[in-house]
């Protein structure tokens, strides 16, 4: 969770990848308990002196963001949410059996306890959390589920959304679909960023190319 400062407004970006941005901890805790740390925090801020509140979720950041934005006490606060990549549910094949009663389990048996990905570059490597405990993705998958099954809220509220039809991490055509459905919403695809998962969508890290192009 990082904030930024400015006189009266703070912006917060919700980071919390399917392959582990470090802007979240996503460790022993489980990500209900994230959820509701976040919450606590943004309702600090907000009652402490901010007016307005943007939200920025990456990837399943952004799903947790469409969940603090159906929160009825924090709609007035809201300035604008921003989804980047919004994880509506990953690509990976049996992914959705994570977020059933035996998801934990489930994630044990097919990683052996520990989920781990080989870093594109240095900076990938320093900045991302290359290994974690298989039973994040089973809570990841939850909170998924669990937001997808609000999207009566979430649908009607406004955001600015983008994300690559060519995603190979997340299941993009079910955020174009959203995308056709929320007349609120204002999407852009992109489709040439130099991430080879087409998920990180900016940045100098792993989309330089596509940075000022997503900022404007």
């Amino acid at each position: 969770l990082e904030g930024g400062r400015h006189p009266r407004h703070f912006a917060f970006h919700l980071a919390g990848q399917v392959t582990g941005s470090r802007s979240i901890a996503v460790v022993p805790t489980t990500l209900a308990n994230n959820v509701v740390a976040t919450v606590n925090v943004l309702e600090a801020v907000t009652n402490a002196s901010c007016d307005r509140v943007v939200l920025i979720g990456v990837s399943t950041g952004a799903t947790l963001a469409l969940l603090l934005a159906t929160r009825p006490q924090w709609r007035d606060s809201l300035a604008a949410t921003i989804l980047i990549s919004p994880n509506l549910a990953p690509r990976e094949a049996g992914a959705a059996l994570l977020g059933g009663p035996w998801g934990r389990q489930i994630a044990w048996l097919g990683t052996g306890g520990e989920h781990a990905f080989e870093p594109v570059n240095a900076d990938h490597a320093r900045y991302w959390t290359t290994r974690y405990p298989s039973r994040v993705l089973a809570e990841m998958m939850a909170l998924v589920v669990h937001v997808r099954a609000l999207e009566p809220d979430w649908v009607e509220r406004p955001a600015l959304v983008f994300y690559s039809p060519r995603d190979t991490v997340i299941r993009a055509e079910l955020v174009g679909a959203a995308c056709a459905r929320a007349s609120a919403w204002r999407c852009m695809a992109i489709t040439d960023a130099n991430d080879p998962s087409q998920h990180v969508l900016a940045g100098d890290i792993l989309s330089p190319d596509t940075t000022a192009r997503t900022a404007a």
